[in-house]
């Protein structure tokens, strides 16, 4: 298990960012610092950001919402049932500490704002509305009994747009801003402000901000033709404890037509050369950085697309990773790297009944003195036993406020 909690942590770059010494002076790890020992550390310190009890309340409240009211049907003039996805998101982005799942939450939300305004109460089998209202408003009981709403403010600009969804077209004004607010009688539980612009086969852009509890998660992605750059950040308790930057060059990233014809087509050669390179940096805590680079997308997919009985298919995916898929790890922001993030093929399994082999490919760290380890040796086999088991205990705390 530790294994994949350090694993997360040093290659989920689009969760994370640096801010680097510049100078380079700064050489990472005094010389009688263990690596592990500081990997360790880290991973401890990070998870003991979380507590499930500071999230309770909203947690609480967005599982009985989905739990009383989840299976309502909406009004008819609702092709989408927005307050229902938000909320469902919401719980599964917190139950699973999925926190970068929050600035998703609000997606259904941005189609149709104006057709659907107004003040919506639960009746028996379905919501129905039960006032006016510029904004659209989610009223209900709580089971304390108190009076609790989901609130969402559209700004008056907005852009035009379409979605397709189970094999129809929605088209739609979009409000370029939406904020939101849950509150649980005078208590503001959740605050959310979504920022959208998009100029059909030229630019997108959206900013998400959103506060729940001791948590707030800053998203941002810029995007034309040529270009998509994406920030993210996590903060608890008011200090930022994560931070991540990436960017993806291409072609024809904003031509919505020109995509929806390749998926159409299913023309995988097409979607795969809209995307010609990426990069990006990851920072945890500023004690941990990644940086990673990917070129050639294709041929990246068509190399991890072996036949797993095939030994040399590994190995040659793995040779490919190298050249194309590659990472650089940095300690405490030194602009010197410690080490690099390398693959390696090996066996993931053998058949005890006739001997048959599976092959698999596996990340590789490989220090700057000449050591190399794989990931599952370096991290797993209860070598980090002490953060399993903070990760267990939190996962096991979060879980008890859904029992």
């Amino acid at each position: 298990m530790s294994y994949f909690i350090i694993a997360a942590m040093m290659m989920a770059l689009a969760g994370c960012g640096s801010d680097e010494d510049e100078a380079g002076l700064n050489p990472g790890l005094d010389p009688d610092t263990d690596p592990k020992e500081f990997f360790e550390e880290t991973a401890t310190i990070f998870l003991h950001k979380f507590k499930a009890a500071d999230q309770q309340a909203v947690i609480k409240m967005a599982n009985d919402f989905v739990n009383d009211y989840g299976n309502l049907d909406m009004p008819d003039e609702f092709t989408m049932a927005p307050a229902n996805f938000m909320m469902q998101s919401l719980a599964r982005s917190l139950e699973s500490n999925d926190f970068a799942g929050l600035s998703r939450s609000y997606e259904s939300y941005y189609y149709a704002f104006s057709k659907y305004t107004g003040i919506y109460k639960p009746g028996k089998y379905s919501w129905y509305r039960n006032g006016n209202s510029s904004d659209i408003v989610f009223q209900y009981t709580d089971r304390s009994g108190k009076e609790c709403s989901i609130t969402a403010k559209a700004s008056q600009e907005t852009w035009s747009g379409s979605i397709g969804l189970e094999g129809d077209t929605y088209s739609a004004d979009v409000p370029k801003t939406i904020s939101i607010v849950v509150k649980q009688g005078s208590v503001t539980m959740l605050t959310a402000t979504v920022e959208t612009s998009y100029v059909k086969n030229s630019k997108l852009s959206v900013a998400v901000n959103t506060k729940a509890a001791n948590l707030e998660v800053n998203t941002e992605m810029n995007a034309t033709n040529t270009t998509l750059k994406s920030s993210t950040k996590l903060a608890v308790g008011g200090s930022v404890i994560t931070t991540g930057v990436a960017e993806v060059n291409g072609q024809n990233l904003c031509k919505q037509d020109y995509i929806q014809s390749l998926i159409e087509n299913e023309d995988e050669d097409g979607l795969f050369n809209l995307i010609t390179s990426g990069n990006a940096t990851a920072d945890v805590l500023g004690r941990l950085q990644v940086k990673g680079s990917i070129s050639q997308l294709k041929d990246v997919a068509e190399a991890i697309d072996y036949d797993d009985t095939d030994q040399n298919g590994a190995k040659n995916a793995a040779a490919l990773l190298n050249q194309k898929l590659k990472g650089t790890f940095y300690f405490n922001g030194s602009a010197n790297a410690s080490g690099t993030i390398g693959w390696q093929s090996c066996l993931s399994w053998e058949s005890s009944w006739n001997g048959e082999k599976w092959w698999a490919v596996e990340p590789v760290l490989k220090f700057n003195d000449g050591t190399s380890y794989a990931f599952e040796d370096y991290f797993g086999n209860g070598k980090f036993g002490s953060v399993e088991n903070i990760f267990e205990n939190l996962l096991d705390s979060y879980e008890a406020l859904w029992k």
